[in-house]
């Protein structure tokens, strides 16, 4: 199915008698500077609006929508648009509750989190003396988390491990992180304002040595998680990917899109 906006509808669109004249949160003139096909759609030059081709519109909001936020519609805006993010954390034999609990206290509150996913991967601390310490962690908070224990043998490696909570996750986005490190302060706030205000399709952006990574859950769905790919290319030749990240780098890269990705550093 094609995707497209329709501004008919929109709270937003400003009108000037029977002609769109522009948009009340500036959305329509920047999707005309990044290059979206962006068309007239009415009955002639007197009666019209616009029409977003192959892009959706994450600012559109009807009339009835602007009759229950007339106080604050920008400022309610700008809070529904606040990426929420599900955070996995693996856990493995490297790792004590000391690293477990420097990671956790980095994270914000909800509901900017929906959930923090502990990935029990370790052979060395217990799956229940991680969740007893996690119950008196989290006992007096919001946060909601899961603790999963892996069984496998031999033990699955981070990128893998994080695979275990990726059926259970429900926000547009995701932290993967390795127990003992800790995400950059201005992290969120960096790809809210590039994906809200710059309007940027980002799929994966990623931290020095492999230390985290945030990543679309839909493309994640899409490429198949962290299972290893191999690509057979024209001359034979085999390109092995080992995990994820490196799975969405050549995708981008094929397909003419690295703007998709973006090597954080704070």
């Amino acid at each position: 199915m094609e995707v497209k906006t329709e501004c008919k509808d929109c709270c937003f669109a400003e009108m000037q008698n029977e002609i769109q004249s522009g948009c009340k949160v500036g959305q329509l003139e920047k999707l005309v500077d990044i290059g979206c096909d962006v068309a007239k759609e009415g009955t002639d030059e007197t009666h019209y609006t616009y029409i977003i081709n192959g892009r959706y519109c994450n600012k559109k909001r009807s009339k009835i929508w602007m009759e229950t936020n007339v106080n604050n519609p920008f400022g309610q805006l700008s809070k529904e648009l606040e990426i929420k993010y599900d955070v996995v954390i693996v856990f493995d034999n490297d790792n004590t509750l000391d690293d477990l609990d420097k990671s956790l206290s980095d994270l914000p509150d909800p509901p900017r989190v929906e959930t923090v996913h502990i990935i029990h991967n370790s052979d060395k601390i217990s799956y229940g003396e991680v969740r007893m310490w996690l119950g008196k962690k989290f006992g007096h908070t919001t946060k909601k988390w899961l603790l999963t224990y892996i069984v496998e043998t031999p033990r699955p490696d981070y990128y893998n491990a994080v695979d275990f909570a990726t059926t259970r996750l429900a926000c547009g986005f995701y932290v993967a992180i390795k127990s003992g490190e800790t995400l950059p302060k201005n992290l969120f706030s960096w790809i809210n304002k590039e994906v809200n205000d710059n309007l940027r399709q980002l799929g994966l952006v990623y931290g020095a040595e492999g230390s985290w990574y945030v990543c679309s859950t839909r493309i994640h769905k899409y490429l198949g998680g962290n299972e290893a790919g191999i690509i057979k290319q024209e001359n034979d030749d085999e390109v092995i990917l080992p995990n994820l990240p490196a799975k969405i780098q050549y995708w981008a890269q094929v397909n003419g899109n690295t703007n998709l990705i973006e090597e954080y550093n704070e």
